[in-house]
């Protein structure tokens, strides 16, 4: 799991932004020496009080944007006005002046009010500090109003906003779009040696639009969306399959492009489901995209001395690597690709729990080494389970199959011992993370209300449901309002429907069951799961209490 130890001198770890930020320091020192040092300490500043800030409970979902306009214009040779930015934000974080406390114990309907209020009259985005490039209005006002769809589901209120968003109108027609994606995705040479570019914001802005029309906000024109695909298509790599960045001598994606960028951008041609969104616009190089993300999942992770955003890099396109297979490939793989994917999915579910998970938060941090979880890092594992379907059950049947015809059956058991009888459960099923017990007497059957769960302390990954509880009681404890991308209502919605008392958790092997649970004339549904959240085993378990003839007759 997390090592706390591991952090760095102001308690954050790897980020690709930050780097970048250093990046500029060094160009600095070639000139000005002092103003270098004085600017790298500002940067490792920003990002301990960025870490800080957020389990204050302050608003900090400007950061992330406001640090990629830096590279934005390093990489332009605006050397000035990135200074500028950094210099702002670090004041602003360390002072406190200007930043928004996020409400602590108000109504939903009360944060609905507020994040509402947060709106810009004049141009109707979410930015609260002005001057900044349009991507960054893009990306913050999308989680912005991600956040108050779900407040405004969740008290039945209609979905709206105070002002219109006129700042759309700087990129609605095709005439405005080309230019903002054509410059979003040059870079120069410091942008080529960069892990992170405003290129990102290339597939923010597709799925932006595309949850404006969903949620009837705005609708853009068909030449609009046509005009996004022409432009997708031909600055696709023929090679790898992917999108990326590119230098002006050269129009193709420079490397081969990037995981993380085009696992977004394949949006405009496919749903979440594979669905092609427009029957005349396919998604091309289906077979190279799979190679190459395959050959990503493959690779080994970097070595721990390694650069820390060369680490990052890793972990976050592993994740959309995941995402990239699970939702856009995965109907058309045949049956031992679906088996590749499966291992590494498993390797990446692991990797995921022992670098950033702390147990006694039982949530998740956003790097490895932070002492503590924070939203982002625990909403972006719940998005990783959420693919994979662990909480839920349709979409674990499109990615396996129905389970069903995949579980292994084990014949029915009667005992006057339920825990060994359990043990022994476990011990047949290859691949087994934990047991979940079911009374069969119920009237309901809910794979994610079970009376008990087993785990043996050996399974150092929790089973999903006992997750769930952990993540919402770290939700109850944590001042954490919202991060630089997540709320906490966003990561409720992530959960499924928790009851009020939680089942029994049992890891010690050597237990005893309570006595509810070793009744005779109960029935029990034992169903093994694996990491991946699979039932891959279940028998029936039948309490028996020994009477006292066979008591005698056992002497």
């Amino acid at each position: 799991m997390a090592n706390a130890s591991a952090k760095s001198k102001w308690g954050i770890r790897a980020h690709p932004v930050r780097y970048a930020l250093i990046a500029l320091c060094v160009v600095l020192l070639g000139s000005f020496a002092f103003l270098g040092l004085k600017t790298k300490a500002q940067v490792d500043e920003i990002f301990a009080l960025n870490a800080e800030r957020k389990q204050q409970g302050y608003f900090m979902a400007e950061f992330e944007f406001q640090m990629l306009s830096v590279i934005y214009h390093v990489d332009r040779g605006h050397y000035l006005t990135a200074l500028s930015i950094i210099r702002a934000v670090h004041h602003k974080l360390e002072s406190g002046e200007g930043l928004i406390k996020l409400p602590q114990d108000a109504t939903p309907s009360q944060t609905l009010t507020f994040f509402k209020d947060l709106q810009q009259p004049d141009t109707g985005d979410f930015m609260q500090d002005k001057g900044y490039p349009v991507f960054a209005s893009i990306s913050v006002t999308a989680n912005m109003i991600n956040t108050i769809d779900g407040l405004s589901r969740k008290t039945g209120m209609p979905l709206e906003l105070n002002h219109p968003m006129r700042f759309l109108e700087g990129f609605n027609e095709p005439g405005e779009l080309i230019p903002l994606l054509d410059d979003l995705s040059m870079i120069g040479p410091f942008g080529a040696r960069m892990p992170q570019t405003p290129f990102v914001e290339i597939g923010e802005l597709i799925g932006f639009a595309q949850d404006l029309e969903e949620l009837g906000m705005y609708k853009f024109s068909d030449a609009w969306h046509l005009a996004f695909i022409d432009w997708a298509n031909s600055h696709q790599h023929p090679q790898t399959g992917l999108w990326g960045p590119h230098r002006a001598d050269d129009p193709l994606p420079a490397g081969g492009g990037d995981i993380t960028s085009s696992e977004k951008i394949a949006q405009v041609y496919l749903d979440n489901d594979g669905n092609r969104r427009r029957q005349d616009a396919p998604l091309q190089h289906r077979d190279q995209i799979f190679s190459t993300v395959l050959a990503h999942l493959n690779s080994a992770a970097p070595e721990e001395q390694s650069d820390l955003s060369d680490m990052h890099e890793w972990i976050l396109s592993q994740n959309r690597g995941l995402r990239f297979i699970t939702r856009y490939l995965w109907r058309e793989l045949e049956a031992d690709q679906r088996d590749v994917a499966h291992a590494k999915f498993e390797t990446l579910i692991r990797t995921r729990f022992e670098r950033t998970f702390i147990p006694s938060e039982k949530a998740f941090s956003l790097y490895p080494g932070e002492a503590h979880a924070d939203l982002d890092g625990t909403g972006e594992t719940l998005g990783i389970l959420d693919e994979l379907g662990v909480y839920s059950l349709e979409r674990q049947n499109r990615l396996w199959g129905e389970q069903s015809t995949e579980t292994k059956m084990l014949p029915p058991v009667t005992t006057n011992d339920m825990m060994a009888a359990l043990r022994e459960t476990f011990s047949q099923i290859q691949g087994g993370n934990s047991i979940r017990l079911h009374r069969i007497e119920s009237s309901i059957f809910d794979p994610l209300k079970p009376d008990l769960i087993y785990r043996p302390i050996t399974a150092t990954i929790p089973d999903a449901v006992e997750l769930a509880y952990g993540i919402e009681g770290w939700l109850v404890q944590t001042p954490q309002q919202m991060g630089n991308w997540m709320s906490k209502d966003s990561i409720r919605r992530r959960l499924p429907e928790l009851e009020q008392i939680q089942p029994v958790i049992l890891t010690d092997p050597s237990a005893a069951l309570p006595p509810v649970f070793q009744r005779t004339g109960s029935s029990w549904q034992a169903i093994a799961y694996d990491i991946l959240g699979r039932a891959i085993g279940q028998t029936i378990l039948h309490p028996k209490t020994e009477s006292k003839s066979e008591a005698v007759d056992s002497l």
